[in-house]
């Protein structure tokens, strides 16, 4: 399986890149030569578009960028080495030496998936990053890449049976990476491990109820929501992918410790004094996770949206005084409604997917209703709506609303009505009523008033412009400063 993605043609041992985008050009490069990737420039945009949701760049060295794109022809792996290693932007603050940059076909089959979990637990051996420095060929790379594994020397009973739940954004590198982390450290702990991926491919290895049941421990290693209810009182860890690749071995140990998890609407959530990450640091990785979650969600919404947009024009169109134009009556002009509409979703989606990750399922619908008002200025006498900053608001406020209506102590009788009827309810009017009459118009107004800033610099102070726009780029998620 791996000899159908990597090949000797598609190995760089003397990388000459100075910078991370120097390493996506020569690497995609690679890619065109080797009939794997048809638009060099579109892929490097897919790729620098996956960067943003989180850095891909490891500890020891190495990096995974990767992008699933309409580029690629036929998913392909190349590998390239920077002797000097470049700056990468790696969490440990190191150069990186190592890349594997994955490339996948959008709607292609997924077995490349396969390659990459078998690759995982290639980069978690001890030894093989150095083993990879070493080699002087592209033979030797491959003689690397495909010997077995090493067995585990754990050979004597199981001190019992563990729960591992991974998954990331783009759900590709840090999913299988994670999940191969957790498989080795329990290995090592002399423990019997079951880990959910939450991949690019679904959900794959579940834990049956029985399997929860039996656990010792439950590590959610998962910057995307997923399903906390089901371990109701098991002792519970949560914390981003990378922690689990980081110290896989530690977050067991601190599983095993921790407070019995109290899901939403049965009790007070109790606060696990044994977790990694408390105060601060725990606040931010839980922001960054509804976040990720929302944006996974919207992704899709903005591609399909943006390419028939584009296609339409490209096609349909036609060139007038004020840019390109269908002509009236068009069948294109169908597929750019389409286009719009998509478009017009992926802000409730956002605001809709945060609040289902901070609240679950009762969550959702008062998420992509306010989402929606937030995005229509009509509801509160502005011209135009808030855009993806209302949509990150509304999907907060909702979130936590919500997560605070399920947690009151409702009779028995009323308590099935929460998750339905009442908590869904009250956060749409709890949302509805605070942008319509508090907060919808003042954001709206600030959006506007940072359009106009901006369009003003554009015909002025072009290094305040920069100035500016470095500044927003450098805070994002995906920016510098984290």
């Amino acid at each position: 399986m791996i000899s159908e993605l990597i090949n000797e043609r598609l190995i760089r041992l003397n990388l000459d890149a100075t910078s991370k985008q120097d390493v996506f050009n020569e690497l995609s490069q690679a890619l065109v030569d080797n009939d794997r990737v048809s638009d060099k420039a579109a892929f490097i945009a897919d790729v620098n578009a996956r960067e943003a949701l989180g850095n891909t760049g490891f500890e020891a060295g190495i990096a995974l960028p990767h992008a699933k794109s309409d580029a690629v022809t036929k998913p392909g792996v190349v590998i390239g080495i920077s002797r000097d290693g470049i700056d990468y932007g790696a969490e440990d603050g190191e150069r990186s030496h190592i890349f594997f940059m994955i490339a996948s076909p959008t709607n292609g089959g997924d077995h490349h998936i396969e390659v990459l979990a078998s690759l995982s637990s290639k980069l978690i051996e001890p030894g093989f990053t150095q083993a990879l420095l070493a080699a002087n060929t592209p033979s030797e790379v491959m003689t690397l890449l495909t010997q077995p594994s090493k067995e585990s020397n754990n050979t004597g009973p199981k001190k019992g049976l563990l729960i591992g739940v991974t998954g990331c954004p783009a759900g590709v590198a840090h999913t299988y990476l994670a999940a191969e982390a957790l498989e080795k450290a329990a290995d090592e702990l002399g423990y019997e491990i079951k880990v959910e991926t939450n991949g690019s491919i679904g959900v794959k290895n579940s834990p049956t109820q029985d399997d929860i049941l039996r656990a010792d421990a439950i590590v959610v290693a998962c910057d995307k929501q997923t399903d906390m209810t089901r371990f109701n009182g098991k002792s519970v860890v949560e914390v981003g992918v990378k922690e689990a690749i980081r110290d896989g071995k530690g977050l067991i140990e601190n599983a095993l410790n921790a407070s019995p998890y109290q899901a939403a609407g049965t009790s007070k959530q109790s606060t696990n004094t044994n977790a990694p990450s408390t105060g601060t640091t725990n606040w931010r990785s839980n922001l960054y996770r509804y976040l990720m979650n929302g944006v996974s969600h919207m992704i899709p919404f903005v591609v399909t949206g943006g390419l028939l947009i584009a296609l339409s024009l490209a096609i349909g169109g036609e060139p007038t005084e004020a840019g390109m134009a269908i002509p009236e009556g068009s069948a294109w002009q169908q597929v750019l409604d389409v286009g719009v509409i998509a478009f017009q979703l992926m802000i409730p989606v956002l605001a809709g997917y945060i609040a289902y990750a901070i609240a679950d399922r009762p969550a959702l619908a008062p998420g992509l209703i306010g989402g929606w008002i937030a995005n229509t200025g009509s509801f509160y006498g502005a011209e135009a709506g808030t855009g993806f900053i209302g949509a990150i608001i509304a999907g907060l406020l909702v979130g936590y609303f919500v997560k605070w209506v399920s947690g009151i102590n409702y009779h028995k009788f009323l308590q099935p009505l929460v998750p339905i009827m009442i908590a869904p309810i009250t956060g749409t009017l709890f949302i509805a009523a605070l942008f319509i009459f508090v907060i919808g118009a003042p954001i709206a107004s600030l959006m506007d008033s940072l359009t106009a800033m901006l369009t003003a610099m554009s015909t002025g102070n072009y290094i305040l412009l920069g100035i500016v726009l470095g500044g927003m780029a450098g805070f994002d998620m995906g920016g510098s400063i984290q």
